[in-house]
């Protein structure tokens, strides 16, 4: 399913980026009105062990995490001089994390861990140009959107494990929406023909404060149902996952 979801991503990424050639003209930032755009984003605030280390057992220490936060965005820009209006949808994916060792307070490994996040996220911005020049523009940037999660836990038992939980090896499947806000400041400059280069710096708040199952499954928190509220260790507080934090971003920008 990820798969299938970044090729359809990739393939409409390419249909937008790559529109036929036009003829060879003079730009004009100042004049300018249409663009595709493709851009990489880095967080600053990474998941960490925030997607499984408060449900996944009592007292027990993790070997590792996701330790990288970045994604990719792509769209369209409407430009009329001062402002610019922004449509586009982000890929926020963090490496997935592999083979994380679950151990217990003596120090045996009890079972490990895969751990998986996906937020994709439609959103609509506007750029007020502060300065503009023949080939490049200095902007502040305001946008906002709806994100959707998947979040994937799967867990593989060793003997000692298995009899500690009373489990079977399972997988969990968690979803959540929440709407995004974030701002930045940016610098926009031709590169080559009508390509330009962007940078900005900025920070986006994005906080999935309820998660809920989208598998039926025997977990750590016992017998859960496909759309049940996602619980933490104690059974009673709900799941959540925080993706707020700085970011940086870089990108191109293809005019017509």
């Amino acid at each position: 399913m990820r798969i299938s979801c970044l090729f359809f991503f990739s393939l409409f990424a390419g249909l937008i980026l790559f529109p036929p050639f036009a003829t060879a003209r003079i730009f004009n930032m100042k004049k300018e009105s249409f663009a595709s755009y493709l851009r990489g984003n880095y967080d600053v605030n990474v998941p960490g062990q925030n997607s499984f280390s408060n449900s996944s057992g009592n007292k027990l220490t993790f070997d590792g995490g996701q330790t990288n936060s970045y994604g990719y965005e792509f769209g369209m820009v409407f430009s009329s001089g001062v402002v610019n209006t922004k449509l586009g949808v982000e890929v926020l994916q963090p490496p997935e994390a592999k083979g994380i060792a679950a151990k217990n307070t003596a120090g045996t490994e009890l079972y490990k861990l895969d751990t998986a996040i996906s937020d994709i996220i439609l959103k609509m911005g506007f750029e007020f140009n502060l300065k503009t020049w023949v080939v490049s523009r200095f902007y502040m940037l305001a946008e906002g959107g709806y994100a959707s999660l998947t979040l994937q836990n799967s867990y593989t038992f060793n003997s000692v494990g298995a009899a500690a939980f009373g489990l079977q090896d399972f997988r969990e499947e968690l979803k959540s929406s929440a709407m995004m806000a974030g701002g930045a400041l940016g610098f926009e400059t031709l590169l080559s023909d009508t390509t330009t280069f962007t940078i900005d710096l900025g920070y986006r708040y994005l906080n999935h404060t309820q998660l809920n199952h989208n598998l039926a499954v025997t977990s750590f928190q016992g017998p859960v149902t496909k759309g049940g509220i996602a619980y933490e260790n104690d059974g009673v507080t709900a799941r959540k996952l925080n993706l707020s934090g700085f970011q940086a971003s870089i990108g191109f920008r293809f005019w017509l």
